[in-house]
């Protein structure tokens, strides 16, 4: 009986050359986990990690994949996905407050970016670099700035212990900006249009 229900090809793990060294170093170590990076076999492992690069395009089962810096405690990206009929989906991943900069050229129909604490708690979101909707209100502004046009935004990442707070202050946002802001839940389906 094979244990490794996978593809024959493994799974593709893309992310910065950082972040992979932390995985093979902590995870896939055959310590704590098995080195999925080499079983079954070397040649069909479960997982093949992919290092990316800022602003390095790739496609992943036909969508276009471009990876953008963002600002975090740690080195990290989000992405641009889009697929082959020109739709765009952000995902920032984990992120502080950007500058305009980052959203220079990043045109979608929406943005998927994590929202971590509630507005009295911006002096620890700045120093974690994470956002609250405050912040993420001047995100926002600043991809209108960018590129003229402020898509309909889903949230996730809240602290579980917040989130009600959270979600308010998220709506007060979403009604001063005059946008679409959803917060993000477990088997949520998006559709880009």
């Amino acid at each position: 009986m094979n244990i490794y229900m996978h593809k024959p090809s493994g799974l593709g793990v893309y992310a910065l050359q950082s972040t992979l060294d932390i995985i093979s170093a902590y995870m896939c170590d055959g310590v704590l986990y098995p080195d999925f990076t080499k079983r079954p076999s070397p040649d069909n492992p479960v997982f093949r990690l992919k290092p990316v690069e800022p602003d390095e395009k790739f496609v992943v089962a036909g969508y276009t994949i471009t990876p953008f810096p963002v600002n975090h405690g740690v080195p990290a990206v989000g992405y641009r996905i889009t697929s082959p009929d020109n739709k765009s989906l952000i995902f920032t991943g984990d992120t502080g407050r950007n500058t305009i900069e980052t959203w220079q050229g990043q045109s979608s129909q929406i943005i998927v970016t994590e929202v971590t604490l509630p507005n009295a708690q911006e002096a620890a979101a700045k120093d974690s670099r994470h956002l609250t909707p405050q912040l993420l209100k001047g995100e926002l502004l600043d991809y209108k700035k960018a590129n003229g046009y402020i898509p309909p935004v889903v949230t996730v990442h809240m602290s579980p212990h917040l989130e009600d707070k959270i979600k308010q202050e998220i709506a007060r946002i979403a009604d001063e900006l005059g946008t679409k802001i959803t917060c993000g839940y477990e088997g949520m389906r998006i559709d880009v249009q």
